[in-house]
């Protein structure tokens, strides 16, 4: 058994690191290639700074490549056995099919983890620095910008400004939500939001359809519009762009989410949580994929390799398709644990599958 182990995960290993080296080079080239060549043209960065910003900014793709990498190993290992009829070799001496699922299963899982502590602990720190880099190159602020957040640093205070979209051609803010802490006791003392801000001048702001929630006199404050000052270009911090998801582990999320609850903003509570349940969907989507991919790779006809290869590929497509849409209809149902529809049904479906094909009824 420990020989078969050995055998399976070693043919299960080669076809992920192949596919982990296929699928990384193309994704980040294919969506970065046109910006690098553009820095190296322009000479805002040199040869070796953009290598280091692929190096950067290559963990934000793990999401995508890490399950497809796990989906191209099951297919490529599993169907190269069966094609060669070594899996009815195993299953003849009494080794049925779900033995070596649970064996994949196993190391799946393990890859899962891997990937999860790696996106919350390691890879979001990367992520900034190659973020900071492309945001550096641009000099400013042009178009619109979705999610945008930054901080300003005040004399008594520090105010977090967040706004679903900066337009900043325009000076515009829409969906604006500013946190105000007390530099010595760390306490939110104030939260203001306001429906959209315009620049007014170099560091002031005017914002419109205002409510204001005063957390020392305990107290909620209506008022058309009002100006608020912050230094948007020359904050010190940085924060001249918007926060990327994966900059931002779940921990600071539910912190977000629990400091929007208590201002009383429900839908920005919501939104957070929204983002630390996809925290968790994405990493371990691997497993969920085996469930879908492991019938497909079993068939002792040799030459339907290259077909479960491109059939396996589909089904993870359409299962990022279908993680796509539960987020557009937990957004207008309000129902969260729609996020994990995708995986319900492919744990059901894989797992019928997976039981047919060990009664040889499929």
């Amino acid at each position: 058994m420990r020989i078969l182990t050995r055998y399976i995960l070693k043919n299960f290993f080669e076809s992920f690191f192949l596919g982990f080296t296929i699928f990384t080079f193309i994704i980040i080239l294919t969506s970065q290639l046109y910006q690098v060549i553009k820095w190296l043209v322009e000479g805002v960065y040199g040869f070796w700074e953009v290598i280091k910003y692929l190096v950067f900014i290559s963990p934000m793709y793990l999401n995508y490549v890490l399950p497809l990498s796990v989906v191209f190993g099951v297919v490529g290992s599993i169907g190269k056995l069966s094609a060669n009829f070594e899996i009815t070799a195993v299953n003849s001496y009494g080794i049925s099919s779900i033995e070596i699922f649970k064996k994949l299963f196993i190391i799946v899982l393990f890859i899962s983890c891997l990937h999860f502590f790696i996106n919350e602990f390691i890879a979001n720190k990367y992520i900034s620095k190659a973020l900071d880099m492309y945001y550096s190159a641009s000099k400013e602020i042009r178009g619109s910008v979705m999610n945008f957040s930054f901080s300003w640093d005040g004399k008594k205070s520090i105010s977090y400004v967040f706004a679903r979209e900066y337009v900043g051609d325009l000076g515009l803010m829409k969906d604006v939500f500013i946190v105000e802490k007390d530099k010595l006791s760390k306490y939110v003392v104030r939260t203001i939001n306001s429906s959209f801000a315009k620049k007014k001048e170099s560091n002031i702001w005017l914002l419109y359809n205002v409510v204001i929630y005063d957390y020392v006199e305990k107290k909620r404050i209506f008022v058309d519009s009002i100006e608020y000052k912050f230094e948007l270009d020359n904050n010190d911090n940085g924060r001249q762009r918007k926060m990327h998801r994966e900059e931002v582990n779940f921990l600071q999320l539910l912190k977000m989410a629990k400091e929007y609850e208590n201002s009383g903003f429900a839908d920005l509570a919501f939104e957070m949580y929204v983002k630390i349940h996809l925290k968790f969907i994405f990493p371990f989507s691997s497993i969920f994929l085996l469930f879908l991919v492991f019938p497909f790779s079993l068939s002792k006809v040799r030459v339907s390799s290259f077909l479960g290869i491109v059939l396996s590929v589909s089904v993870a497509i359409a299962y990022y398709i279908l993680i796509t849409f539960v987020q557009i209809l937990t957004t207008k149902t309000g129902v969260i644990w729609f996020l994990w529809l995708p995986n319900f049904v492919s744990i059901f479906l894989g797992g019928i599958f997976i039981f047919l094909k060990n009664k040889n009824l499929v």
